[in-house]
């Protein structure tokens, strides 16, 4: 079953977010999702914490010890549609294994100049580890925090420095919601937000939509290119 790694090694660039919603989104069409957190700060452990009984098709679980992540992963290959694995904000063994063991690894940036930099590092780590496995690693970038409106001049810069080294940018992009950032305090689904309390939860249900549509597509063309 398909393993897909999110990493950066920038704090902060929204690797629990994309992961966290990729996975409600592939547990509402009926796939059973494990998530593997490698970050101590557990923001998706805290999640499961609250005790979503709506979301019981995924389940999440914490691997602080590097040398057992890989065996943890091909365990929960075993059991799972899905294996989506959130990595600490740094360059560290975890990391490393997490992006050899992954079908797909997906790098959350803000449209940023310091963000750039920081997808570049973690480009270099992933084309490391190609030589370790000796095998091609898919991977791909999607921009974070976006503006619904408009693009800015420097997302709009960046945009076309990534398209022009013929590096592959997800089509859709994660734009700034609060519906997002209360999910972590809420718990549960997109869905299950209060929308008397929080904003533009349709929206933000759309936009998660899209965006987990655009990584399975991913995934999809990797599996018939490799055919």
């Amino acid at each position: 079953m398909p393993v897909i790694t999110f990493a950066n090694p920038k704090g902060g660039s929204g690797k629990s977010t994309a992961c966290l919603l990729a996975s409600l989104e592939l547990a509402r069409r009926q796939n059973t999702v494990s998530i593997i957190e490698t970050d101590p700060l557990r923001w998706i452990g805290r999640w499961a914490d609250l005790q979503p009984t709506s979301c019981q098709n995924v389940s999440v679980g914490s691997v602080l010890n590097p040398d057992k992540l890989p065996e943890t992963i091909q365990n929960e290959i075993g059991s799972n549609d899905f294996v989506l694995i959130d990595t600490e904000g740094s360059k560290n063994i975890a990391v490393a294994h997490a992006i050899t063991m992954a079908d797909l690894v997906v790098i959350p940036i803000q449209p940023s100049a310091l963000d750039s930099e920081a997808a570049a590092e973690a480009l270099n780590l992933l084309r490391a580890q190609e030589v370790a496995a000796r095998r091609r690693i898919p991977f791909v970038l999607v921009f974070n925090r976006i503006s619904a409106a408009i693009e800015t001049r420097s997302g709009r810069a960046i945009r076309q420095e990534i398209t022009s080294h013929g590096i592959s940018l997800l089509k859709v992009g994660l734009v700034e919601r609060a519906a997002f950032r209360e999910l972590f305090a809420y718990g549960g689904d997109l869905a299950d937000l209060p929308c008397d309390e929080v904003n533009g939860v349709k929206k933000a249900v759309d936009n998660a939509t899209k965006y987990t549509e655009a990584v399975i597509s991913m995934i999809s063309e990797e599996t018939i290119n490799a055919t």
